[in-house]
């Protein structure tokens, strides 16, 4: 569980998250309160590329490696986050995220992701609102079939 001082900093950084940006301040406690912090010491493997997918996650504090085919793509860092189409459609992972420093996030388990979209009626209709304005945007740039 996440105490009240560590809710709000999650809050906050989720508002930023394009998946959940359209949702009001209660609905992303929603979600706070659906989730749970999870610690990863150094050197400690987050996710697997191409393992089955289904969580969401935020990373709160540390820094963390993402590689494709054993290659270095990026670095994370507090407020990036990654699985946030995972969470909905449980594909595979694309990358491998291993923990450079101690890594705290915040995790939602699809599972509870569904359970959340099933009793908050709002928090489903936002979240397909600001995808189809999403994809609509990516059809207008040429960027989607």
């Amino acid at each position: 569980m996440i105490d009240a001082r560590a809710s709000r900093g999650t809050i906050e950084l989720l508002r930023w998250v394009p998946l959940f940006q359209d949702l009001s301040r209660r609905e992303v406690r929603r979600i706070v309160e659906a989730g749970r912090e999870l610690e990863f010491p150094p050197g400690r493997m987050m996710v697997q590329e191409g393992s089955v997918a289904s969580d969401f996650y935020l990373i709160l504090s540390g820094r963390a490696t993402v590689s494709r085919n054993l290659r270095k793509v990026r670095s994370l860092a507090a407020g990036d986050f990654f699985g946030e189409i995972s969470v909905l459609d449980g594909g595979p992972r694309s990358a491998t995220v291993v923990a450079e420093t101690h890594v705290l996030v915040f995790r939602l388990d699809r599972p509870a992701f569904l359970r959340l979209l099933r009793t908050e009626g709002s928090i489903s209709r936002k979240l397909l609102q600001g995808m189809a304005a999403r994809l609509r945007s990516a059809e207008r740039a040429g960027t989607h079939i």
